[in-house]
């Protein structure tokens, strides 16, 4: 019997506001000056297009926070976008549902919706 292995922490950045035209290939020029790319997750609708945003898998957390403080605000793909770390999807939902306590009279986002419907961190580590 094989030992159990430790997941693989990885480090993930999301990246929203993403223009409908822009594609994995797009995404990994834009980080690839500030991070190497380990892949990039694009989730799908059921029509195959992309809800505006994607992850970006790099390979620590100073490379992540590089392509946040890098991307973040700026242009990619002719539209302006926000980057931030992903969480993992447990951290994401449990920060959302305090707040959520904290404030409930506070709408929630469409962003916030989409982002757990297209797996905003299926494993994402940090």
């Amino acid at each position: 019997p094989k030992p159990a292995r430790e997941p693989r922490q990885r480090h993930r950045v999301i990246i929203r506001n993403l223009a409908f035209s822009c594609d994995a290939a797009a995404l990994r020029a834009a980080v690839g000056p500030h991070a190497q790319v380990l892949d990039v997750h694009m989730p799908k609708r059921p029509d195959g297009k992309h809800p505006g945003f994607a992850f970006v898998e790099v390979p620590s957390a100073e490379a992540s926070e590089a392509v946040v403080s890098a991307l973040n605000e700026q242009k990619v793909c002719g539209r302006i976008v926000a980057a931030d770390v992903a969480q993992n999807r447990t951290a994401y939902q449990k920060e959302h549902s305090a707040a959520s306590a904290a404030a409930p009279s506070a709408p929630s986002t469409a962003a916030s919706e989409e982002e757990e419907d297209g797996e905003e961190a299926e494993d994402a580590g940090g």
